[in-house]
């Protein structure tokens, strides 16, 4: 890959845009209410099939539709706010920023192989990479806790039980 100055400061743009994005969004969306509902949707579902194997009257059925649909509405309400900070700072840095910082410059300013990369595609493609491995890493840094948390749980109930 033949990498220039100006195509490092466009992808050390595009890596510093999507981590504040990445940390905005998670901030604003409130991602343990949105678990929390996701919970709750889960048991309610088991709770919907229960009730259709059980050939439960339509009106019961619709009742726990509509509780459900409403947990559904709140939990993509909690899920779009963070868009509502991440599209406008992305519309900023894309089609303001951008091209204010380099003016005069045309065409491809980095290759892979045979493929050339303008400016804006690298920036997409390195704040996409980055928005990528910040969501893995915190997806695995979160199961890691929650296994250590239940993990103690574990342990301090059989203590207790010893005890």
């Amino acid at each position: 890959m033949i990498i220039g100055t100006i195509a490092l400061e466009v992808v050390i743009l595009g890596v510093a845009y999507a981590s504040v994005a990445f940390f905005l969004q998670r901030k604003v969306s409130n991602i343990d209410k949105v678990n929390e509902i996701r919970n709750k949707i889960n048991v309610h579902q088991k709770e919907l099939n229960e009730m259709m194997k059980n050939k439960v009257p339509n009106t019961d059925l619709e009742k726990k539709q509509q509780e459900m649909m409403a947990m559904l509405s709140e939990s993509m309400k909690y899920q779009m706010k963070g868009m509502f900070v991440v599209v406008p700072m992305f519309i900023l840095f894309y089609y303001f920023l951008l091209p204010a910082a380099f003016t005069g410059i045309s065409g491809n300013i980095a290759t892979l192989f045979t493929l050339g990369f303008t400016y804006q595609t690298l920036f997409v493609g390195s704040a996409f990479v980055t928005g990528i491995i910040l969501l893995i890493s915190v997806t695995i840094v979160t199961k890691l806790n929650k296994a250590r948390q239940s993990a103690n749980q574990g342990s301090a109930s059989a203590n207790d039980a010893k005890a």
